[in-house]
């Protein structure tokens, strides 16, 4: 096996073989060389030759695409290149070839843009991969650039919930399912407002109205949600015991403080309570029509009212009758705090004996004007 010796200007590179040389330094500029070919006897052999040593392309490329979901093309510009690269090569990632984006090799390069083909049921996200360019005259190869392709997803406002229905002066917070940072609107801010940022809504006066929420973002039209919100009034407008404006429905409804009043064509009219004592949870004041023109009555089977700690009840403006409890008072039974004016209290009965209230060690009832007891 012979050896020999590539020499240029004092600077040497050693190979190794005859047939197929092992090149162990690359020249970096074209120049000629000399090598020398030695053998077994001592016999040599020198020759000349020139490597040609051609610089490799660059591109520099503008901002990485970003496109809407269901795009299926995307721009990746660029303001130049060097040593006249005529050729393209694109390597995609694992994750984003599982999303359908396909490697390309040595494609034509055209003027800016470049255009990426985008899989059009690629989800949301932001993909990678390297870019090269090739003059394929030279063969020369640039080194790779990092590229992103990003898709956004398409607005999506999801499902609106909230509490419906809300009583007067109630409020409830809604909420939205898709995308953060819309806006909320009523098609009807005589019934109800909301808070176009937070989705507080405030019931205003007996009605309906629309909640709406709508999202956008750089892709697409907005989009929106809505649900219709009922808004009952806090005027007792029957004398069912239970159902829409019955004075049970209303007091589950209204918000704490509020002032629960009669319809004027609830005059002379009596509710007849068939579904057991309405506890209060809640500060609330009833206010009637007359204790000789409105009258609840626990039909000679329950309780009326049973007013729990920490709670306030006013009543007035009523009578409330024929109420039976086997404990605790016949008509009233108050643990938290009673304010009577201008009531009736009549045939209320306590395990068969007349008594109408009966108040815990810590509760208090007031009496403001004319409140009677009759049996």
């Amino acid at each position: 096996m012979g050896s020999g010796l590539f020499t240029d200007a004092g600077a040497t590179t050693v190979y190794t073989g005859t047939a197929t040389p092992t090149v162990y330094a690359k020249p970096t500029s074209t120049a000629n060389y000399t090598v020398t070919a030695t053998n077994g006897s001592g016999c040599t052999n020198t020759q000349t030759v020139m490597v040609t040593v051609n610089p490799s392309p660059t591109i520099t490329l503008g901002a990485n695409p970003t496109v809407c979901s269901g795009i299926t093309m995307a721009n990746l510009t660029y303001s130049g290149t060097t040593e006249s690269p005529d050729q393209y090569s694109i390597n995609y990632n694992a994750g984003a070839e599982a999303q359908g984006f396909a490697d390309v090799t040595n494609l034509s390069l055209p003027s800016s843009p470049i255009v990426l083909t985008v899989p059009g049921g690629a989800a949301p996200g932001t993909y990678n991969a390297t870019l090269t360019v090739r003059n394929s005259t030279s063969g020369c190869v640039s080194n790779s650039s990092a590229i992103t392709v990003t898709i956004l997803p398409l607005p999506n406002a999801g499902a609106v919930s909230g509490m419906t229905p809300l009583c007067v002066g109630a409020t409830d917070t809604y909420l939205a399912s898709g995308d953060s940072g819309g806006t909320w609107t009523s098609s009807n801010p005589a019934k109800a407002t909301v808070n176009a940022m937070s989705g507080l809504v405030t019931a205003l006066a007996g009605g309906s109205t629309y909640i709406k929420y709508t999202v956008s973002n750089a892709c697409g039209s907005p989009d929106a949600d809505s649900i219709l919100l009922t808004v009952d009034s806090i005027v007792v407008a029957n004398n069912n015991d239970l159902g829409p404006a019955s004075l049970r429905a209303i007091i589950d409804c209204a918000p704490s403080g509020s002032t629960i009043t009669f319809a004027p064509g609830m005059t002379g009219q009596t509710i007849v309570l068939l579904t057991g004592e309405i506890t209060i949870s809640k500060n609330l004041t009833i206010i009637g029509l007359g204790a000789n023109n409105l009258t609840l009555t626990g039909n000679n089977s329950t309780r009326v009212f049973h007013v729990l700690p920490g709670y306030t009840l006013t009543l007035q403006d009523m009578a409330l009758k024929n109420a039976t409890s086997a404990t605790n008072g016949g008509a009233i039974y108050v643990e938290g705090n009673l304010n009577l004016n201008n009531v009736l209290l009549e045939n209320n009965m306590e395990s068969g004996v007349p008594k109408s209230l009966s108040v815990t060690s810590t509760a208090q009832v007031e009496i403001i004007g004319n409140v009677d007891f009759k049996q």
